[in-house]
């Protein structure tokens, strides 16, 4: 979860508090299944800490960095996801829960589709008569297809992958 780009929270009571989007010591108190916010203000005035139970269970409620959390170093989040944004997030998010998966299943399935077609057209390219790829597009196509096919003969795996591509049923 992104605090704010580009800006430094120096003390663990602010980043606390920015790790629980500023809520109210009682609706911390509350997700953190306490029933009085004495400890939550506790914390915040400096006066202990919460104990490593809490702490995991702060990190996993928030998706916070555990060790950022307590330093101030490194990144904010664990939400490997972060970098999409809620514009590509949301969706993301109930396609999966449409096709009852996980958001890492759908992506990785999405990512593998993507770089099939990149595969697909580069191939066309090839053999549609360009004299030859540039450079980093023949290097592109090598990586792609060591990715779908293993290693060996850069010819061999394209034709391999093309006989994989015309068999494959379309949905």
């Amino acid at each position: 979860m992104k605090i704010a780009q580009n800006v430094e929270v120096p003390d663990f009571a602010q980043r606390l508090r920015a790790v629980f989007k500023y809520a109210r010591d009682a609706e911390i108190a509350r997700q953190l299944g306490y029933r009085s916010q004495s400890p939550i203000a506790k914390w915040f005035d400096g006066e202990t800490y919460p104990s490593a139970e809490v702490l995991l269970k702060i990190a996993q409620i928030t998706q916070c960095n555990l060790h950022w959390l307590l330093t101030g170093e490194g990144l904010d989040d664990t939400d490997p996801f972060h970098f999409l944004g809620k514009r590509l997030r949301h969706p993301l998010e109930r396609i999966a829960e449409l096709r009852r998966e996980r958001l890492e299943e759908l992506a990785l399935r999405l990512l593998c589709q993507a770089l099939r077609a990149r595969c697909v057209e580069l191939l066309m390219k090839m053999q549609l008569g360009d004299p030859a790829l540039p450079l980093d597009e023949y290097e592109e196509l090598r990586l792609l297809l060591t990715i779908f096919m293993g290693d060996g003969d850069l010819e061999a795996r394209a034709a391999k992958f093309a006989d994989h591509v015309r068999s494959a049923p379309t949905r």
